[in-house]
């Protein structure tokens, strides 16, 4: 076995004990010795974890002079719409590292694998040009969006039959 000082230690976690920047601190100190944190951030782990303790624990280990990384793992391109909070806390795309769910064990199982042979990163910083506008859709409406997504069932909510009934709503 190589010698403590010599082995570089990481931890992976889904940061559910960062409560506050203290509770997160505390923790990472208990570890003998620890060189880096590995967070778990995703549409599977945001439910343990909230965006404040992620900011807890990405201020502790610089905090502390700890490495830190997110690891995100991805069933669809939308999924990385995530990353933009990350960065609204400071943690740069440098930090991240995004993977693909393999169709294997219980992800093949639950058919939830990564089914995109690539992704353009460009969309991500892309606007809908009616963006603040008022769309009219023939023989539906007024509304806010005029993609096809609006056209579904229940539509009620967000196609109006005035401008009037649009702004009330």
């Amino acid at each position: 076995l190589p010698a403590r000082g010599k082995t570089r230690v990481l931890i992976t976690t889904n940061g559910y004990f960062a409560h506050n920047l203290q509770a997160a601190e505390n923790t990472l100190n208990s570890f003998k010795k620890l060189d880096a944190v590995q967070l778990s951030y995703d549409c599977y782990h945001k439910q343990f974890t909230s965006i404040k303790k992620v900011d807890n624990l990405y201020r502790a280990c610089k905090n502390l002079n700890l490495g830190f990384v997110v690891l995100m793992a991805i069933k669809s391109p939308l999924d990385l719409i995530l990353m933009k909070d990350l960065k609204k806390i400071g943690i740069s795309d440098k930090q991240v590292c995004v993977q693909g769910i393999h169709a294997m064990g219980a992800a093949a199982a639950n058919n939830i694998e990564y089914k995109y042979p690539s992704f353009n990163s460009e969309v991500l910083s892309q606007r809908c040009p009616n963006k603040d506008k008022i769309a009219y859709l023939c023989g539906e409406g007024f509304t806010t969006c005029c993609s096809q997504l609006v056209l579904g069932k229940n539509n009620h909510s967000y196609i109006h039959s005035s401008i009037r009934n649009h702004i009330l709503s």
